[in-house]
C-alpha cells in the first residue's frame, strides 16, 4: 500500500510530521491480515487469500461513524432471473441466437474510493515506525463498504444503462459482477467486449485471469449453467464440504467458538436462500 505510484497512503516519519499533516493529533488502528482459506473440489485447502485491513474497531475509531444505509446486495437467484428473461427473448429472437454468462471481479476496489481529507485522521496506521494516512478508504472501518457500495452501484446503473435490458442484464455483488448476453456469437462477443472497456474507461482493473465466460459460471458461492429452457443452479461443492465437516467436527468440543458459529449460520443461511 506504500506504492508510490498508487497514492493509496500519505507516509509521515514522526508524530509531529503527523500532527502538522492534519492539523491535530490522529487515531492510530492497527493493520490486519484476513486469511481466507481457498478449498478445492474435494474441500481440501489450494490455498489462502490475504487482505489487509485497518482494524478501526479496536482503535474505537468506528464508534465515531456513522452508517446511515444499508446496502441491499443481490442474489443468485437475482441472476437467474436475468438469464431466464433473455432466454425468453433468445427464443423469440431467432434459431442463431443463444445466451451465455461473464463473470469478472474488479481489482483493489476498494482503494479505488477516495477519502476525504476531514476523514483521514480516523484512518491512521502505524507501520514501521512510520504513520500511514489513507488517502483511500481502508476496508475495516465502518462505512467502506458502504462508500464503495454506492460508487459500484453509480458503475453498474452507468454501464447497464448503455444496453439494451434485452441485450444485457447485469447484477454486481461488491465487486464481483455478473452479466448475461443475449444474441449470436458475434453479437455476445461485442456485448461483453463492450461492458468490459466501460469498465475500463470508467477507471476499473479487470481481474482478467480470473474473468469466465460462457453458459457454465460460477458466482458468489455458487455453479450455474444455462441449459436448454432454464438455468441449472447449485451450491459449489467445496462450500457444502466445508459446512459438512464443520457440522460434524462441532459435536466432538465443548465449548464451539462464536465467530465459528455465525460462519456456519451465515453459510446454512446461505445455502437455505437458494433452496426455499
Amino acid at each position: 500500500i506504500t506504492d508510490t505510484g498508487k497514492c493509496w497512503v500519505h507516509v509521515a516519519n514522526t508524530w509531529q510530521d503527523a500532527v502538522d499533516y492534519l492539523g491535530g493529533a490522529p487515531i492510530v488502528s492497527q493493520l490486519g491480515l484476513v486469511v481466507k482459506e481457498k478449498r478445492d473440489a474435494s474441500g481440501k485447502v489450494a490455498g489462502v487469500k490475504k487482505r489487509l485491513i485497518l482494524d478501526a474497531r479496536r482503535s474505537q475509531a468506528n464508534n465515531l461513524a456513522m452508517a446511515a444505509q444499508r446496502i441491499v446486495l443481490p442474489r443468485p437467484t437475482d441472476a437467474v432471473d436475468d438469464v431466464l428473461v433473455l432466454l425468453d427473448h433468445a427464443e423469440q429472437g431467432g434459431t442463431d441466437e443463444d445466451v451465455e454468462q461473464l463473470v469478472a471481479d474488479y481489482v483493489d476496489a476498494y482503494w479505488l474510493m477516495p477519502l476525504a481529507k476531514a476523514e483521514r485522521r480516523f484512518q491512521v496506521a502505524k507501520y514501521k515506525g512510520k504513520y500511514l494516512f489513507f488517502l483511500r478508504t481502508g476496508q475495516g472501518t465502518k462505512a467502506s463498504s458502504l462508500t464503495w457500495g454506492h460508487l459500484s452501484a453509480l458503475i453498474s446503473r452507468l454501464v447497464q444503462g448503455g444496453f439494451s435490458a434485452t441485450d444485457l442484464r447485469m447484477q454486481v455483488y461488491t465487486d464481483d459482477p455478473h452479466v448475461t448476453v443475449r444474441g449470436n456469437a458475434k453479437t455476445r462477443d461485442l456485448l461483453i467486449a463492450t461492458v468490459i472497456m466501460c469498465w475500463i474507461l470508467l477507471g476499473l482493473s479487470v481481474a482478467f485471469h480470473k474473468a469466465r465466460r460462457g453458459k457454465a459460471i460460477e458466482w458468489i458461492g455458487t455453479h450455474m449453467l444455462v441449459v436448454n429452457g432454464g438455468v441449472h443452479l447449485e451450491v459449489k461443492k467445496q462450500l457444502w464440504t466445508e459446512v459438512r465437516d464443520t457440522v460434524a467436527m462441532m459435536p466432538e468440543h465443548n465449548v464451539v467458538a462464536v465467530k465459528d458459529l455465525r460462519k456456519l449460520t451465515g453459510q446454512a443461511n446461505f445455502i437455505a436462500s437458494l433452496i426455499i
